[in-house]
């Protein structure tokens, strides 16, 4: 539908609030160990990837990547990060809390549920928006922060820079990667980013299996 394509950015970061509260409800309430969630997360990616292309099959909305970006894109784009951004700082103070254990978070009165739940759904806005322009995303940060979480030990707040660089990175690296390695056709942003974060996503599953 070409009104929804339009709105494309806007549907999907309501989508994705939709998909947390899915996960709220299945993976993330049953299982809390990294890889259940990155599993979840794959798992759900690789289904709304393969919804998406067929109900854009025949919209032109294919090769998704940073060129077919629009102006009404970038508006809304704009609007959902800076709106994100400004709840990330007012509660961004609270991020050391989960740093600690349960219980003293209990006696400091720390109000964990409702804070995740603000961080969550603004990472769900984001990610939904930037899926939308892109194409399913595949959890290219939480398994980066994994990574670095295993190869620097730093606690949460100290990784959440790294996390940050090395994910735009790595999605401007797919989406350059995706529009020269075969010009003039061009690669799926998605699928070489993917491809990008495999060897890590397999160097995660041997740690913590080795862990177990």
């Amino acid at each position: 539908n070409a009104n929804v394509l339009t709105y494309r950015v806007l549907v999907g970061a309501l989508a994705g609030v939709l998909c947390l509260f899915l996960l709220r409800g299945s993976v993330f309430k049953l299982k809390t160990r990294p890889v259940f969630m990155i599993i979840g997360g794959f798992c759900l990616a690789m289904f709304f990837n393969a919804l998406t292309v067929i109900l854009t099959s025949n919209s032109g909305w294919i090769g998704k990547s940073m060129g077919n970006v629009t102006w009404i894109d970038v508006i809304w784009l704009l609007i959902i990060l800076v709106g994100g951004s400004f709840f990330w700082l007012l509660y961004g103070r609270y991020l050391p809390y989960f740093a600690l254990p349960e219980i003293q978070t209990r006696q400091l009165a720390f109000p964990e549920t409702q804070v995740a739940m603000t961080f969550q759904i603004i990472a769900a806005l984001w990610l939904g928006a930037a899926t939308a322009v892109l194409g399913t995303a595949f959890f290219a940060g939480v398994v980066l922060n994994q990574l670095i979480k295993e190869l620097t030990k730093l606690g949460i707040v100290a990784r959440l820079p790294l996390v940050a660089i090395f994910s735009i990175l790595m999605i401007l690296t797919a989406d350059t990667l995706g529009h020269f390695a075969f010009y003039p056709t061009e690669l799926p942003t998605n699928a070489v980013l993917l491809l990008l974060l495999a060897p890590a996503f397999v160097f995660l599953i041997v740690r913590w299996s080795r862990a177990l």
